[in-house]
């Protein structure tokens, strides 16, 4: 298995210091959030060909690679799976539109979470958005297929805004309705945490290794890494299996200490994987 971390642990500006150090620590890929990796443009969506240059060459230097791509509905406007027609729509034109972005920065792996844009309306049953669901994941899964990309479903804990795919094994049954190659799911350790089912981890590890296709090792509220035993178990049941794909380490970036929280929780993991 190898590990990266997410951008959403530093501030843009402090980029240029935290670079060096990752890649002084052998971590040689990066998951990003598009917006804060295309900082410099007026539509990330759109990044405009110099400037994109000039991104990809910062981390070219570092010889990192894009392995995932998180935050993939920050900011939109009107973007629900379970909207009505017009909100479905535009939730499906400007996923298309992460996937093509995806293929242009050559990432292999988008994470989907979004919390408040999956949220099911009181009045829909959770059959028929199950069943939405089921299509309009068949259909991106066509688009990501041209372009070799899977799409990751992360199960988001109900006090995130939430109320469809709140655990593991909800997405677990989804992915495998699904039943499509390049759909599949997040293990998210601040969504066991949260949920009280670490002490369940073994079992579930063991049920949906087939299908985990990314790891995110996070603290509830993205806070900074502490459950250090528990993630030394879920490593430990990874390896069991024979998983060899990303780990990332999820923290969210504060004003303070973000570079101090960064070289602990990367010299703590580095101790049990």
């Amino acid at each position: 298995m190898k590990l990266t971390i997410s951008n959403i642990a530093w501030k843009v500006e402090e980029r240029k210091i935290i670079y060096p150090f990752l890649i002084s620590k052998k971590i040689e890929g990066l998951e990003i959030a598009p917006k804060l990796f295309l900082h410099n443009h007026d539509n990330y969506l759109k990044p405009k060909k110099k400037k994109l240059i000039n991104n990809l060459n910062e981390i070219k230097n570092f010889k990192y690679k894009i392995i995932s791509m998180q935050s993939l509905f920050y900011n939109t406007e009107g973007c629900f799976l379970f909207g009505d027609n017009n909100q479905q729509e535009k939730f499906i034109i400007h996923f298309k539109k992460i996937i093509f972005l995806a293929n242009k920065l050559k990432i292999p792996n988008l994470v989907f979470g979004s919390p408040k844009n999956k949220n099911i309306p009181k009045t829909m049953k959770k059959k028929d958005a199950n069943l939405i669901a089921i299509k309009v994941f068949r259909l991106l899964s066509k688009e990501a297929k041209k372009y070799d990309i899977t799409i990751s479903l992360e199960s988001n804990p109900k006090i995130y805004g939430s109320n469809f795919l709140n655990n593991i094994n909800e997405t677990y049954k989804l992915v495998k309705l699904i039943n499509r190659k390049n759909i599949k799911l997040i293990l998210d350790t601040g969504e066991i945490l949260v949920n009280k089912n670490h002490n369940k981890i073994n079992r579930i590890i063991k049920q949906t290794i087939k299908e985990i296709n990314h790891v995110h090792l996070s603290e509830p509220y993205l806070k900074k890494i502490k459950n250090k035993l528990f993630f030394k178990k879920v490593i430990s049941q990874l390896k069991k299996y024979n998983y060899k794909k990303w780990i990332s380490i999820e923290m969210r970036g504060k004003n303070i200490n973000n570079f101090n929280n960064i070289k602990q929780s990367i010299s703590e993991i580095k101790k049990i994987i």
